[in-house]
């Protein structure tokens, strides 16, 4: 609190009030009685200017007129003198008028005056001209007789009349000493409502700077809801507005910079992603592509060296090489195909055409394989399925599962292909019996190069890529895949959409 600036504020502005009423307050003391005097040498000149313009043209034949008319002008004259005493002889020294009754302090002081007039100075007297003019004089007199100090104005009016105007010094004093006291009571209560008002016109100017240091300091905990209340067009509103512009700039520039972080971040995890598979990859294809290798190899070195003489031991070996390579051919064109699917590098050729016609076709096609099938094969038995779909994309599913339905099928077991409608899509199914598969192995079967090794047959050296093959497709097409334990066997699916969902 002692911190704030509506506190410092308040305070300098108290500070600089007081200063400026002490100074007010030590000059009116050294000046006020001057000022005074001033003011009473004004009043009883422009008293003595107001008499001495309107006494002469007083001419009357009867004495009581005369005085009733002087009266008059004495009276008017003495209502702008305020407490002044006026007093009007004639040159004989009769006083014609007086505002006052005359008592014989009065009498005492007329004689004093008098004695002025006509060069007579009483010697218990002090008088201290302050103003000596060609009508009249000004002067400060005590008079011992009465114990006071007074102002007197002497003046002459024509060649007939005296006047005599008089203001008591203790009078002025008493009036200075309450202007001094009336000053000093207002300037201490306009000190006092001036605090009030300071304070609250501080406040008026230091709330929103203190809002203003809320935002900020709630901008450096990056929250950017919070904004300055200003209104005007003052340099507080200006800094107001300048903060909230500030911190919406903030706001947004922090913003695309998480945004950009997210995406930095996802093409970090992207890029160890890719730099994994490709150790993957590499692990695997040189696991793979290792034993067919060195078979090639071996086979090829003893053809060389002629290890056999005989024609079918040199066409076994050939025979061999040959197997081995075209093995090595299909595992690469099922690798660059996984490659092209993952990498979204081959576009899907959508058509409508008629799945179950698709499915006969590959069954008639896989007779060699089926050759070696001592089960049962049916195919569901149903009019035409149209699917939208990639046709070639989705061979390579149906082949992928019927090998693997064909490989690990149990001996005199039984495959099956089933068609099932399901809201607008159609459910094409792969069943083969034989034995179950944990959840885990269930879950795995679709990563690259992984096996199972329960292959019916020794032949069947499967390179663990179809069903990655599978997904990557199915995936593509952003379509449901997946198999699951049924009975006594297994069930590999896949969804498509049908006419009836286009």
């Amino acid at each position: 609190m002692r911190h704030s600036i509506r506190l410092k504020l308040t305070l300098l502005l108290v500070i600089l009030m007081i200063a400026v009423f002490g100074v007010t307050v030590i000059f009116s003391n050294l000046y006020i009685e001057t000022y005074f005097e001033k003011r009473v040498e004004r009043s009883l000149a422009n008293t003595f200017d107001e008499l001495n313009n309107k006494l002469p043209d007083v001419e009357h034949s009867d004495p009581e007129a005369s005085k009733n008319t002087i009266s008059e002008i004495v009276t008017s004259a003495g209502a702008n003198a305020n407490d002044a005493r006026i007093f009007v002889y004639d040159n004989t020294g009769e006083n014609i008028y007086s505002n006052m009754v005359m008592n014989e302090k009065d009498a005492r002081t007329f004689m004093y005056l008098a004695g002025l007039f006509w060069g007579q100075q009483n010697s218990d007297e002090y008088s201290e001209t302050m103003i000596s003019g060609e009508s009249y004089i000004i002067q400060k007199d005590y008079v011992n007789s009465v114990g006071a100090y007074y102002y007197d104005l002497i003046g002459k009016v024509g060649d007939r009349y005296y006047i005599v105007i008089r203001k008591s010094v203790a009078a002025v004093k008493e009036s200075e000493s309450a202007a001094v006291e009336l000053f000093t009571i207002i300037g201490i209560a306009m000190t006092l409502i001036g605090s009030i008002c300071m304070m609250i016109v501080a406040s008026r100017f230091s709330n929103p700077i203190h809002r203003m240091a809320e935002v900020a300091e709630r901008m450096k905990e990056l929250d950017f809801d919070a904004r300055v209340g200003v209104k005007g067009k003052d340099e507080v509103a200006v800094l107001g507005n300048t903060i909230n512009d500030l911190s919406d700039k903030l706001k947004h520039t922090i913003e695309e910079l998480k945004s950009a972080n997210v995406e930095l971040s996802k093409d970090i995890e992207k890029k160890e992603e890719i730099d994994e598979m490709r150790k993957e990859f590499l692990s695997h294809v040189s696991h793979e592509l290792k034993t067919p290798i060195a078979l090639i190899q071996g086979y090829a070195e003893g053809l060389r060296d002629n290890i056999s003489d005989d024609i079918e031991s040199r066409e076994f070996y050939c025979d061999v090489i040959v197997d081995e390579a075209g093995k090595m051919n299909t595992m690469v064109k099922k690798l660059l195909s996984l490659n092209e699917l993952e990498f979204g590098n081959n576009k899907l050729d959508v058509e409508r055409f008629d799945i179950t016609d698709l499915v006969n076709n590959i069954i008639q096609s896989s007779s060699i394989l089926l050759s070696d099938f001592d089960g049962k094969l049916s195919v569901e038995e149903t009019g035409p399925i149209y699917c939208w779909a990639d046709a070639y994309r989705i061979s390579e599913v149906i082949t992928n599962y019927l090998t693997n339905a064909i490989h690990y099928v149990n001996p005199g077991g039984e495959i099956r292909v089933n068609y099932t409608m399901e809201d607008k899509e159609v459910k094409v199914s792969v069943y083969n019996s034989g034995s179950h598969l944990s959840e885990e192995e269930l879950k795995k079967i679709w990563v690259k190069f992984y096996k199972v090794d329960k292959a019916r047959t020794r032949e069947y050296g499967g390179s663990g890529i179809g069903l990655s093959i599978v997904a990557a497709t199915m995936e593509a097409h952003d379509k449901r895949y997946g198999a699951r334990n049924i009975d006594d066997g297994i069930e590999f699916y896949f969804y498509l959409d049908t006419d009836i969902g286009c």
